[in-house]
């Protein structure tokens, strides 16, 4: 198992300069370190909404809050659904994608209503290759992740939130970010070694995360995440068909043993899966809501932050 990747919530020195007062993002009062789960509903902020977000003034063009955010994969699985829940809590939305708006989508309103900026992160080296995605926003979300070689892995969940973090810290105006990261499975045979670029990735990632943001950094570490997930061509795969039942079984199994001492498998088993609307809500809630402490948040906190409501109340 890599050691740095326990480490990875460290604070490093790095990226410095004090910032004047959070404005809108730090309407509630206190520090929530995320503490206890919990089921939380699908209403955002705003009140009740549909699950793409049609329902919401956001999504008929009406958005009414101060703040905007940048979402990185906003065309993505994970990406669309943080989309989806900002709009939901009338936050505006600026989403980076290498192919724009996703065709997939067909049209849909929250599409409408985020403002698509068509880059590749990899091929933004510059702080004016950032400045259009980045005009505006007051929090960030890395919610960009792949497969392929370890080269390639560890460049696409890694070296892609390195520049974001690192443009907007340099841009002056971005308080907090959070970065969809991943449990740590990579000591689960055979994982730790097929996936060893993607492991590096998503700790280069963290790492990244707590030297820029030391004080509004939040790095999620889900399990694997289920959810209706859109394909190419707009065919849809419901992964909860899966994802649900074991989320269920293995927090059963886990009030009556510790799962995460079983030889060899323990980590997967002690990380249960989440529900996608679920671990939107907690990237929405840790970019704008200071009241979620900076650091690395497992699954039990994941599941504590997307139940925050506001001022303190739980949904």
């Amino acid at each position: 198992m890599m050691q740095g990747w326990r480490a990875a919530g460290q604070v490093r020195a790095g990226c410095v300069a004090a910032l004047p007062p959070l404005g809108w993002l730090s309407r509630a009062r206190g520090v929530a370190a995320g503490t206890s789960g919990g089921e939380a509903r699908g209403e955002g902020r705003g009140g009740d909404r549909g699950r793409d977000g049609s329902g919401d003034d956001a999504a008929a063009g009406g958005a009414t809050a101060a703040g905007r955010i940048l979402v990185m994969g906003g065309s993505g699985f994970v990406g669309s659904h943080v989309c989806r829940e900002a709009l939901g809590r009338g936050v505006e939305v600026t989403a980076l994608s290498r192919a724009g708006a996703p065709a997939s989508a067909g049209g849909a309103a929250w599409v409408r209503s985020v403002r698509w900026v068509r880059g590749d992160a990899l091929a933004m080296d510059s702080a004016d290759a950032w400045a259009e995605a980045l005009e505006g926003c007051e929090a960030v979300v890395a919610a960009v992740g792949g497969f392929g070689s370890a080269t390639q892995m560890e460049r696409v969940c890694g070296d892609t939130t390195v520049r974001l973090a690192r443009a907007a810290r340099a841009a002056g105006h971005v308080r907090r970010m959070a970065f969809v990261s991943a449990a740590d499975l990579s000591g689960v045979p055979p994982l730790g070694t097929l996936l060893r670029g993607y492991w590096a990735g998503k700790w280069k990632g963290e790492q990244a995360v707590a030297e820029c943001f030391p004080d509004g950094g939040v790095s999620l570490r889900p399990g694997m995440v289920y959810g209706e997930r859109v394909l190419p061509g707009g065919r849809t795969v419901n992964l909860g068909l899966i994802g649900a039942p074991l989320e269920r079984g293995i927090n059963l199994a886990n009030g009556k043993v510790d799962l995460g001492r079983v030889p060899l498998l323990g980590p997967a088993l002690a990380s249960a899966p989440i529900d996608v609307e679920v671990l939107a809500r907690a990237c929405v809630t840790s970019a704008t809501d200071a009241r979620v402490a900076a650091g690395v948040k497992e699954v039990p906190e994941i599941h504590a932050i997307a139940a925050l409501g506001p001022e303190g109340e739980s949904r």
